[in-house]
């Protein structure tokens, strides 16, 4: 890369002369206050080492996206989430047949009449509490 120091008695002076001496397009590298006044270390335009970057143009539009390909990372957790849901499903099945066989169950100790009152100890008659199916508490 060729530079170019510059000493200058002010700022404006020095790059003045790095204006005139390397071209409007200069690449300033460092400055820095000396006993002298300024110092510029400066270098052509042409030494960059990249080009500046160009604006994209209008027309640029990004590439779809593509879809996940069938054996995707998540099949073995998929596969996992569907037998986990089987195993559940049968649980519940197996639970209800039990029940079944247990007769009646909290559903029997809620008066329909009064679906928030416990007749548990209202005694409605149904064997959820010791008083007589007409009475309530």
């Amino acid at each position: 890369m060729d530079m170019k120091r510059i000493l200058a008695p002010d700022v404006r002076t020095a790059l003045r002369m790095v204006r005139e001496q390397l071209g409007p397009d200069a690449l300033v590298l460092s400055n820095r206050r000396v006993a002298e006044g300024v110092e510029i270390l400066a270098a052509p335009a042409a030494a960059r080492a990249t080009p500046p970057p160009q604006p994209l143009p209008c027309e640029a539009v990004p590439p779809p996206l593509t879809p996940l390909p069938l054996e995707s990372p998540f099949a073995d957790v998929q596969s996992e989430l569907r037998s986990m849901r089987s195993f559940l499903e049968a649980r519940l099945a197996e639970m209800s047949s039990e029940r079944a066989a247990y007769g009646p169950g909290i559903e029997a100790c809620v008066a329909p009449a009064h679906p928030y009152r416990n007749t548990q100890s209202a005694g409605a008659g149904t064997g959820c509490g010791n008083r007589p199916a007409g009475e309530l508490g």
